[in-house]
Parts: structure tokens; sequence; C-alpha cells
């Protein structure tokens, strides 16, 4: 059925996700929110995903939608090493849109809040002419100390929480094979529709004191290696033979005729940690996370280089997602573009 009422929509919403923590003091309903506020510093970020940019309905169910559009925000926050605790969600709707839609996007949001102990106290619909659109606002907490880009020192161990190149590998999986018939790739199909914000891992890291830079990887290694660099300003060195690269990865690219080191360097939305910390302090490390994670490179003073496994070093561009780049342009190189 398809929804003619803002009001009863709202209420649908509500319904779908059910009540909220003892936190929430007012919660939906109301003209804005009242909740406990976060101890020490607050910790706020937005993400919006837009159909034909983001995702393909064609591909991507509603349920999977929810997930991603709240996971995407989880890792920001995971980024800076935060606790996340409420999130507000705006949705712009086709007319066309079902009940059955919302609901399913909204449990999936649910969901993964529910898990990560996150609140939805909130947000907006409208109606959008041509594309479905979800905006979210995660707010978190940061009681002592937090993660920033700011803080890699030349000498510095670089490292990410998990495999490289998984997304660009579901996505073009799903593009080049349709999404029957992919058992096989099921987890690249499910690291790119259903990523997993790692905020675990990243509290895990905070108690180590020992990680003194980090994003998430969200528009591509190279790229968010290259963010990073940047705010601390100091350079690194890539060991391309030390990317973690699944198999399942690498036969994938057989399979579709894709790259996997492009995949891994700049398809973005892996949305595992980047860091950077000190080499001192690597038992310590080891000790957070076990196996979760790989060394792939060091800190040096300028460029932002990568070596392959003869020894040669040549500088890593910074490709990868960019929103403000011409479309025409990116339609050349699917390796390092995800939608």
């Amino acid at each position: 059925m398809s929804i003619h009422d803002e009001f009863e929509l709202i209420k649908l919403i509500q319904g779908a996700l059910g009540k909220p923590s003892k936190r929430v003091v007012l919660g939906i309903g109301d003209d804005a929110a009242v909740v406990v506020p976060p101890r020490g510093k607050l910790v706020a970020t937005v993400d919006t995903l837009v159909e034909g940019v983001h995702f393909d309905l064609a591909y991507t169910n509603p349920h999977e939608l929810g997930h991603k559009a709240l996971a995407v925000n989880l890792s920001d926050i995971a980024a800076m090493g935060a606790t996340p605790l409420y999130a507000l969600v705006s949705v712009g709707l086709k007319q066309s849109t079902t009940e059955h839609f919302v609901e399913e996007t909204y449990r999936g949001i649910r969901q993964l809040a529910k898990r990560f102990s996150v609140d939805i106290i909130g947000g907006n619909t409208v109606q959008s002419p041509n594309s479905t659109v979800i905006d979210i606002t995660v707010i978190g907490e940061a009681p002592k100390s937090y993660f920033s880009r700011t803080g890699a020192k030349v000498g510095d161990l670089i490292a990410v929480t998990g495999h490289l190149g998984s997304s660009a590998a579901g996505l073009n999986c799903l593009k080049r094979l349709g999404r029957h018939n992919l058992d096989v790739f099921k987890p690249l199909v499910q690291a790119h529709l259903m990523p997993e914000p790692k905020v675990k891992e990243a509290q895990a890291l905070l108690a180590t004191g020992a990680v003194t830079s980090m994003i998430d990887i969200s528009d591509g290694f190279a790229r968010d290696l290259h963010h990073l660099t940047e705010g601390s300003k100091v350079g690194a060195l890539v060991d391309e033979t030390q990317l973690p690269v699944g198999e399942v990865t690498k036969r994938a690219a057989e399979v579709v005729g894709g790259n996997y080191r492009n995949w891994a360097l700049f398809g973005g939305e892996d949305y595992e940690l980047l860091f950077t910390f000190s080499a001192k302090k690597l038992s310590a490390v080891k000790k957070a996370l076990g196996k979760k994670f790989f060394l792939v490179g060091a800190v040096q003073a300028k460029k932002v280089e990568i070596k392959n496994g003869d020894g040669e070093i040549t500088p890593l561009e910074p490709r990868g997602w960019n929103h403000f780049v011409r479309r025409s342009r990116l339609k050349t190189d699917p390796d390092t573009m995800l939608t």
C-alpha cells in the first residue's frame, strides 16, 4: 500500500522502531526530542544516502538500506573512538513508496541501532520527487579522550582493521552478475550492502592509549590515507604486499574482470578503521585486537608512497570516491567508484 498521509507515516515509523530506552525523556512525535545529555564531550556526525548515487534499489532491499544508512554514521563515530547514543533519521520518499518499504527500512535501522544501544529519537519525513533519500545524524559521547586525523608521527605504524576491497568487489558482482546466484560471493555482497561498523574495535584501541590518529575507510584506502596524512602533516609508505585482500575478492576479480588491487586501494566503502600507532606499543594493539588488524605501512616525513613486491616505490595517488568530480570521468574508471 502506498503512503498518502504524513501523520500516518509517522505512526508507522514509531511502530517499526518500538520504544526507546530510559535515556530518552521525550522521543518521536513532538517538535523536538528531549534526552539525557552525553557525559564529557559530545560527538556528532551526519551522512546522507541518495538513490542513484549511493544505492540502487534494483539490488538493495529496504532492510539492507536502513542498516547501511545507520552503519555509515556509526562508522564515523567509531573513527573518533566515541560511543554512539542517539540518532535522528530524515527520509525523502517518492510518491510510489509503499508502507512495506518504510517499515522494512526502519526495521533495518532499528536492528542495528539495538545492537549498539542507539536510540532513534526523531527526524523528518518529506516527499521526494525522483529519488529516495535517507539522512541520519548520530550523536555520541567521548567521556575522556577521542581520536582524530591529526596526531600521526613519523615512525608510527599504519594498520587497518580488516580486508580491503570487499565492498567494491561486492558492488561489481551485483552490477555485473545480478542479485541472484551470488552464493559464493555472499560475504562481498554483505560487505557492500550491510557493512559492519567497527565501534567495539575502536573502543578497544582507545583503551590502549597507543593510537595517534584514525579515520574510517569510506572514500577508499588511498584517499582516506591522504586525508589522514594531510591532517597530521606527514607522509606514508605503504607496502602493497601487506594489503589485506581476501581470497574471495581475488576470485571475484577473475570472474567479473576487475582489478582487486584497485578495489583495495581505491574502491571505498569498506568502513574498516585506518589508524596509526607508536611502534613501541605494537603488543598493546595486538592484545586489544588479536587478529583483527593488519599492518600495511609506516608514517614517513612527507610523500605518500607505495612499494610493490619488487621494491619499487611510486607515489600513491589520492584516488577514490569524490562527490563533486564529474560523473563522466568516474564512468571511465569503474574500479575507483562504488556507485
